[in-house]
């Protein structure tokens, strides 16, 4: 059995908050919460210590990016009205200049593409050089704009309530606002190829200013998506599997002009959370698998090449908990409330009014996190209910990993450590 005090922990990171007295969970119960302690006991049954390492739910004060303040300061902006030249109506075969980065290059440099497929809600670019087949980039375009459409629909967030085949359609349903820097109402996707930028497709904020705000005057003066090419290796043009990409990247777009307060972590997991819904598809076990064995996997990191398994299961389980205990309107409104780290969950839980059955007491973000790392453990019907995931079906026998430690009262932890909202748990 650890106590706080018969065991020494190593000294947090600057700005990480390691608190015993709330989330060591050990066999004296002297370091467990007062509330729902029957729980709690049953279960420390099987585990004789958990460390749970968090972030302060406010890291620091959110600052809004003001592009003319930027460029009235640096770039010697005079405050004139700054207005991109009409965007003419472009046909299939015409060709345009886009501002991309090369890789390897510092600063941007202009390529000639070809539009290769139009419709009424978004152009289809590519490189001059790159192959295409015709008829496979105008379905391509079809499809990617339904899509495009259907990210529109506020009510579409946590599914397809509403099908929105043309921009005509949105007309008096609530949507997303979205930039429109040049007047256009046609979203731009560029194919290219060797690009700086490993992350693809992509949405850079800049494009979205006219030339007198953007830093150097790099701006392509139009909303756009670019997806290079060379991350995807053999994968045609107009394949299938660039639509989720694409989506995720509108998502991003979207999120950036409707929410740019909003974390990064929380835009990543709500834009493959919305796809998925879209797609009719839930969390399978071995979704969630790479997370449950790397249980110490930071909940507010965004995905890394070798790792984005890990993030991906944490960030999806998570949302479909918070969605499965607290509601649709708890979940949707993370969709629109800005802050840093939790915080946009801990205003929802407080904007909905969310208390714990157990104790009357309202939840906060750092109780919904708590009961998930209990769930992940448990997977249980427990009391109310708050230790089962409902909405994820685990496989037969598959939980978190747990380190087992020597059976000896003395064991040394010194040189345990714990990321951010991550979670080891002990046995």
């Amino acid at each position: 059995v650890l106590t706080p005090d018969e065991r020494t922990f190593p000294k947090p990171a600057p700005g990480l908050h390691l608190s015993l007295d709330e989330h060591l969970i050990c066999g004296n119960f002297m370091a467990v919460p007062p509330f729902r302690t029957l729980l709690r006991r049953l279960a420390c049954l099987g585990l004789a210590g958990l460390i749970l390492a968090c972030l302060p739910i406010r890291a620091q004060e959110t600052t809004r990016r003001d592009p003319a303040d930027l460029a009235r300061r640096l770039l010697g902006y005079d405050g004139e009205p700054a207005i991109p030249p009409p965007s003419p109506v472009y046909r299939p075969g015409d060709t345009l200049d886009f501002w991309v980065t090369r890789a390897g290059d510092d600063h941007p440099t202009q390529v000639t593409a070809e539009l290769a497929a139009a419709t009424p809600t978004l152009y289809v670019w590519v490189e001059r050089g790159l192959d295409y087949e015709a008829a496979a980039m105008t379905q391509f375009a079809s499809q990617l704009s339904l899509l495009v459409n259907l990210l529109r629909v506020r009510d579409n967030a946590l599914g397809v309530q509403r099908q929105v085949r043309s921009p005509a359609e949105l007309e008096g349903l609530a949507t997303w606002p979205l930039s429109d820097v040049d007047n256009d109402p046609r979203l731009y996707v560029l194919f290219a190829a060797n690009l700086r930028e490993a992350r693809s497709p992509f949405y850079q904020p800049n494009h979205s200013l006219p030339a007198a705000l953007a830093p150097g005057g790099y701006t392509n003066q139009h909303e756009t998506l670019v997806a290079n090419v060379s991350a995807f290796p053999g994968i045609a043009l107009g394949d299938p599997a660039y639509l989720n990409l694409l989506g995720r990247a509108f998502f991003w777009m979207q999120a950036a002009h409707a929410n740019p307060g909003q974390p990064a972590w929380l835009t990543d997991a709500l834009s493959w959370y919305t796809l998925l819904r879209f797609e009719g598809d839930t969390l399978a076990s071995q979704d969630i698998a790479p997370f449950l064995e790397n249980p110490n996997t930071p909940l507010l990191r965004l995905p890394g090449l070798a790792s984005a398994g890990q993030e991906f299961g944490g960030q999806q389980l998570f949302l479909a908990y918070v969605r499965q205990r607290y509601g649709d309107d708890v979940l949707a409104d993370l969709f629109t409330l800005p802050g840093e780290g939790l915080e946009p969950l801990e205003a929802a839980l407080a904007r909905r009014g969310i208390t714990d059955l157990a104790t009357g007491e309202p939840v906060t973000a750092r109780d919904a996190f708590a009961d998930f790392v209990m769930a992940n453990l448990l997977n249980g019907f427990i009391g109310d209910g708050r230790y089962l995931h409902r909405s994820v079906q685990f496989a037969q026998g598959q939980s978190v990993a747990i380190t087992r430690l020597p059976d000896d009262l003395n064991a040394d932890l010194e040189a345990v450590t714990v990321g951010q909202f991550a979670t080891r748990y002990f046995l």
